[in-house]
């Protein structure tokens, strides 16, 4: 449905009249100047303000389709497959290890199902005894489960009723010169050093690389900031290195406990935190 479309059909039988112009909505007349936010325009109609809609995308609008969005899986917080699926009818996840959970939708084990992750089929191919769909429920912004009826273009693996969709949250992903780095890889690593109690990468622009690996730590001692850029010199590859290493007394988490990376992000940008205890060269 194009935008002309959608707005004759929602504004069918009120009398209204409307047009599109340089991708300008421009609804009514000059009596209703002045009402919900609008303005009058020099030929007499009203233009609206802005009007955001946002939606879940990855929908195909099956009748027992599942969506499981980003607020949701945020709010749940989630630490494994079980965790994602938990509450949903018809989907369930056995195995209390991560490293050996399997969806199963309407009993079907998710071998048979046409898995995807951004896009890209799952081969599904492990030993039995293991998880074939190994991801972060942290990476992931996005779960579709088609548990309805399959459509005719579903394809191959659509045993259950359709598709088992998985979306990873990109919009943490850091690019350093073309290279993608996932922040929780970075995390984990320095997470290990003795000491560090809690941990955040994310992204900072940078006029050379595009983008840079920014970490904020927090310990129960003070600990040099060059041990900490040792360290993950000697765990990570070099397009992952952090440039700039700040401690800090708590790394700022949510209400649930989760930390928001973007939230951290511009908190840093907006000089939230004391000056950097490091500025690493390259």
């Amino acid at each position: 449905m194009t935008p002309e479309q959608a707005l004759a059909r929602l504004l069918s039988g009120t009398g209204i009249s409307y047009r599109i112009q340089n991708g300008t909505v421009v609804v009514g007349t000059a009596t209703t100047a002045g009402t919900a936010g609008g303005a009058a325009a020099a030929d007499g109609s009203t233009v609206l303000q802005p009007i955001q809609v946002q939606g879940v995308a990855g929908g195909r609008g099956g009748a027992g389709e599942i969506i499981i969005g980003e607020r949701e899986i945020e709010r749940n917080n989630p630490t494994s497959l079980a965790d994602v699926f938990r509450g949903e009818p018809g989907i369930q996840v056995g195995s209390s290890l991560p490293m050996s959970q399997k969806v199963y939708v309407h009993g079907v084990e998710e071998t048979n199902l046409a898995v995807t992750i951004d896009g890209g089929r799952q081969g599904n191919k492990v030993f039995h005894h293991n998880a074939t769909t190994l991801i972060d429920p942290g990476l992931l912004k996005l779960v579709d489960v088609d548990a309805g009826i399959a459509p005719a273009d579903a394809g191959p693996g659509a045993l259950a009723g359709g598709m088992l969709v998985f979306v990873s949250r990109m919009d943490d992903t850091i690019n350093v010169s073309g290279l993608n780095v996932y922040p929780k890889d970075v995390e984990d690593a320095v997470m290990l050093m003795p000491g560090i109690s809690d941990a955040v990468a994310f992204r900072k622009p940078d006029r050379f690389a595009g983008e840079r690996v920014t970490l904020i730590f927090s310990a129960a001692e003070a600990i040099n900031p060059l041990s900490v850029r040792e360290w993950c010199s000697r765990n990570l590859a070099s397009h992952q290195l952090p440039m700039e290493i700040l401690q800090v007394g708590a790394v700022p988490r949510q209400a649930n406990g989760k930390i928001s990376r973007r939230q951290v992000a511009e908190m840093h940008q907006a000089g939230a935190f004391a000056a950097p205890a490091m500025e690493a060269a390259q």
